[in-house]
């Protein structure tokens, strides 16, 4: 009865007009990339529905995990694995233990997990939904694509590309029997495919993912929306590997300039492809701009992610590659070993090798044996 009494106030009070309005502007404005005003509309959607029904109440929840990806979407990550948790925690209070409505929640909060690089405390909430989704045939069965692209991810950073990628195609199977083959919903598994098939070294595939991905995104979103540059930096990177690097220069400067114009100077979604863009000017010997964008990178992850984050590894990769470059060898050590420090694998894997031939050019063979040693998994 008090639940009917509040939304029966929530309808006539004038609160669930703003509420509807609050909803539309932030939907449009992240439609049109405008993450940072998206998030704003989110925050007033949310605050109000908390006012009107309190923190533990599933519509709450909901709201609380549409603020949490926005917030994602800016760099709060913080602010996200809160939000996520609390609407994940209310979800569970107000729903039974295995209820499909549970799904979206343990979504959110497994997914901000893995993009903080805590894959482990990822994977049980991963499982956790496939399970209900096993409990519950008859749910809505497009969702479970997610399931499979998280499962992969989770995959994909223990190093198990096969595996990976048989989770990748499973979504993918899933979202073109939903909605066709030309669904723009099909990109960000085609992305992930693409970074697959670069660890397994095929390339071809690899490059057909990526354009695939790329014209389903800007036929969809535009040319310049910050969505494209996940696949840009994927695209660059099969340019990178195949020593096409006036291609994968050309793409990386088309995400840094997407990321500049759409998301501001300190957003950490640029410091992907400004690391990318380093890392080619790095291999065409142009170490002055190389290093500036490198720094630049370092710094924007530093503010946002701390000193310490496993995203910094990329950078410093990079950092010690230049140095190396410069025949500076106590700094390119220092860095390499710097990044050793903070990578997890598959990433290590890497910077480890680039070390060791840095190490052996040096006439250092037993340590570079000794580094890949302790450094890489088996």
């Amino acid at each position: 009865m008090w639940g009917l009494l509040k939304w029966l106030w929530f309808a006539v009070s004038g609160k669930r007009i703003l509420w509807i309005a609050a909803m539309r502007d932030a939907v449009g404005a992240r439609n049109a990339g405008d993450f940072a005003a998206s998030a704003q509309h989110f925050k007033l959607a949310y605050d109000i529905m908390r006012g009107c029904f309190g923190v533990n109440d599933l519509r709450t929840a909901t709201a609380a995990n549409s603020l949490s990806h926005a917030y994602e979407k800016i760099g709060k990550y913080d602010d996200a694995e809160r939000l996520h948790k609390d609407a994940l925690a209310a979800a569970e209070k107000c729903c039974p233990a295995d209820s499909p409505k549970l799904i979206v929640f343990l979504n959110g909060l497994g997914v901000i997990y893995s993009k903080r690089g805590r894959h482990d405390d990822a994977e049980p909430l991963y499982r956790r939904m496939l399970h209900i989704y096993e409990l519950h045939p008859d749910t809505r069965q497009v969702g479970l694509s997610d399931c499979y692209v998280n499962l992969g991810n989770v995959h994909r950073s223990r190093g198990k590309f096969a595996d990976a990628k048989q989770m990748y195609v499973r979504a993918l199977g899933i979202y073109e029997r939903y909605f066709g083959a030309d669904s723009p919903y099909r990109a960000s598994v085609l992305n992930n495919l693409c970074s697959v098939s670069i660890h397994l070294n095929a390339m071809e595939d690899a490059e057909n993912y990526a354009n695939q991905a790329l014209a389903s995104r800007k036929a969809a979103l535009g040319n310049d929306h910050p969505d494209l540059v996940p696949v840009l930096n994927n695209l660059g990177e099969v340019y990178r590997h195949q020593k096409r690097y006036q291609e994968a220069r050309s793409v990386f400067e088309q995400a840094v300039k997407i990321c500049e114009s759409r998301l501001g100077p300190d957003n950490d979604r640029l410091a992907s492809p400004l690391t990318n863009l380093a890392a080619v000017l790095c291999q065409t010997d142009e170490l002055e701009r190389a290093e500036a964008l490198c720094d630049r990178a370092i710094a924007i992850r530093e503010k946002i992610l701390g000193k310490s984050h496993t995203y910094l590894s990329a950078s410093y990769r990079v950092k010690a590659n230049i140095q190396a470059k410069r025949q500076n060898s106590e700094a390119a050590e220092k860095y390499y070993r710097h990044a050793i420090s903070m990578a997890k694998f598959p990433e290590i894997k890497e910077i480890v090798k680039d070390f060791g031939a840095f190490l052996r050019e040096h006439n250092r063979a037993p340590e570079a044996e000794e580094v890949e040693r302790k450094a890489v998994p088996v």
